[in-house]
């Protein structure tokens, strides 16, 4: 659901006022912008992006040192909506492209959030499969995003350490995306005894630590 009655005309004008006032007292302080949460730019007939994207590129785009934007699947009994691969390379693509029209440059992208979401393991309590599809999620984004090595300014999966400020507090089943758990979870969700360990989303982190080296081009003989 929406919150708030302000058209997108009156966030530009304050994301405007705002950039203006950093700049000018804190010049090396980065100003960035608008993050939505789910960057559905063909919504409606393609409403999402001629009336806010357009919008706020040919208003803020001069003032803003970054892009933001969060990206999720969503993949469960109420929604399916694969946003990693080709629907994340096409969101990228028509802001880089509108971006190079209108400001002749191109601007870094900061993924201040990205993951996976089922929410029919909203309220069940920490689950290994639950983690394993966010996994899943985060490393397929995270494909896309090394592909834009020179506009990905920063990334940072949502994976939250223990979030005991999300714990329901009527059914006391804790929040999902955590890299922690306690021991006492594997046998009943609610039970808040025993060590903190961590969750399946450390693998997250152990599969890609050891990645590194040069990006080179590949080109085969064989198309």
């Amino acid at each position: 659901p929406a919150y708030g009655t302000s058209s997108p005309a009156e966030l530009w004008r304050f994301h405007n006022s705002v950039a203006n006032q950093i700049h000018a007292l804190n010049p090396d302080v980065m100003v960035g912008g608008y993050c939505p949460a789910f960057p559905d730019l063909e919504r409606n007939d393609f409403e999402e992006w001629t009336n806010e994207w357009v919008t706020f590129i040919d208003t803020c785009g001069t003032n803003m040192d970054f892009y933001t934007i969060h990206l999720y699947d969503t993949d469960d009994a109420y929604s399916y909506l694969i946003r990693r691969g080709s629907f994340t390379e096409a969101v990228f693509d028509m802001i880089e492209h509108y971006t190079q029209l209108r400001l002749g440059k191109q601007l870094p992208f900061v993924i201040s959030e990205y993951a996976g979401k089922d929410r029919t393991f909203a309220q069940t309590g920490w689950n290994p499969l639950q983690d394993w599809k966010r996994i899943k999620s985060m490393s397929g984004f995270l494909l896309s995003f090394m592909d834009r090595p020179n506009l990905i300014g920063k990334t940072i999966p949502f994976i939250v350490v223990k979030a005991e400020w999300g714990r329901n507090q009527t059914t006391g089943i804790p929040y999902g995306a955590r890299l922690m758990r306690q021991t006492g979870e594997a046998s009943n969700p609610t039970n808040t005894t025993g060590d903190w360990v961590y969750t399946e989303h450390v693998k997250f982190y152990q599969l890609w630590s050891d990645v590194k080296g040069t990006r080179v081009d590949s080109v085969s003989s064989d198309p």
